[in-house]
């Protein structure tokens, strides 16, 4: 199974150029929105909105003891609603205060599930939640864990689905002003990661190339929804399907007449539109008629 690379940011990490983190390498960001049931991280609002489209990106609350777990998630949830725009990774509660009580925390992802509508992601480590004894469900892990191979996983999971491997990324490199910046994993593919997002095909390839636009700097950051997808009708008795929008890519296959395909995004090249109809695959749509 393979690994997708992304951060973790705070306030701690000072102004982000976000361009940056993704020209490094980083495919999601885990951004700092709550603290206990009033608190909102200052760089919150700036970091959200300069990330979108750069990064797929969760919003985080640092859970405090001794306040309500309820009053935090709804805090939480007010802030991450009322930005109209709720991130396309699933919120995460960051547990790393010791004397905290596994019913204090189903309180808070239960609520907070409820209220966003999906399901919360545990951030936390073996060392911090061992001592609560087993938990009441096995979360979506998030697990903090350095210096290993593998991460030592908290009493109660046996798979985890984020692990911050390292607090000593260098923060330069990512963009951001402080000198180092948390390292993250998540475990599986980028197409996972995308279902991880609910993102179908033809949303994850176009968010796939907007951002590969704006990191090469050759279009401008833009908030056009994706094509919807469009079924066409192959109009010729045999049609090449090449593996890029041209006359000279390879050709990967044949449609028929008749054949009616799906096309989920179109683009120019060598004089003719052509449509992407899977990955790698595409047709001339000169050569076809909607269905």
């Amino acid at each position: 199974m393979g690994r997708v690379l992304g951060v973790d940011v705070s306030g701690w990490q000072g102004r982000i150029n976000w361009l940056k983190t993704a020209q490094a390498g980083a495919w999601f960001a885990f951004i700092k929105a709550t603290e206990g049931n009033g608190g909102v991280d200052s760089t919150f609002a700036t970091n959200w909105a300069n990330s979108r489209g750069l990064v797929l990106r969760g919003a985080y609350h640092f859970f405090r003891n001794g306040q309500d777990p309820i009053a935090q998630a709804d805090h939480f949830a007010d802030t991450l609603l009322g930005t109209d725009d709720p991130g396309e990774l699933p919120p995460v509660l960051d547990l790393e205060v010791s004397g905290v009580t596994w019913a204090q925390v189903q309180a808070f992802m239960d609520r907070l599930q409820a209220r966003v509508g999906r399901e919360p992601i545990l951030y936390t480590s073996k060392g911090v939640t061992d001592p609560m004894g087993p938990p009441p469900r096995t979360w979506p892990l998030w697990v903090a864990n350095y210096g290993v191979p593998q991460p030592y996983l908290p009493q109660g999971w046996d798979s985890w689905l984020f692990w911050q491997y390292s607090d000593q990324g260098p923060g330069p490199k990512f963009g951001v002003a402080s000198q180092r910046i948390d390292l993250d994993w998540f475990n599986g593919s980028l197409r996972e990661l995308f279902a991880l997002a609910n993102m179908d095909l033809p949303e994850a390839t176009w968010w796939r190339q907007n951002r590969l636009e704006r990191m090469l700097g050759f279009a401008a950051a833009t908030d056009e929804q994706p094509p919807e997808p469009e079924q066409r009708r192959v109009t010729v008795w045999l049609l090449r399907v090449r593996s890029g929008p041209g006359l000279s890519y390879d050709t990967v296959g044949l449609v028929r007449q008749g054949d009616v395909v799906t096309v989920y995004e179109k683009r120019s090249g060598d004089g003719l539109e052509w449509g992407r109809i899977g990955d790698n695959r595409w047709i001339a749509l000169a050569y076809t008629e909607p269905a």
